[in-house]
């Protein structure tokens, strides 16, 4: 058996530490995220200008 305040859905219910721990995982993934674009981003823009100045070294513009 659990032992502190619990929280009630359908099928689960769910210790206040076990939600926490939930919330802060959820927290993980969108720092992540956001760290993944912050980083991506930029480097395709950086992809992009770089094929662009490819193709007007090419054709001379």
């Amino acid at each position: 058996m659990k032992c502190g305040r619990t929280f009630f859905s359908a099928t689960v219910s769910l210790t206040f530490l076990e939600l926490v721990e939930g919330v802060v995982m959820l927290n993980a993934f969108l720092v992540i995220g956001l760290v993944m674009a912050a980083i991506s981003i930029p480097l395709v823009f950086y992809w992009k200008a770089e094929s662009i100045a490819t193709l007007l070294r090419k054709y001379g513009i």
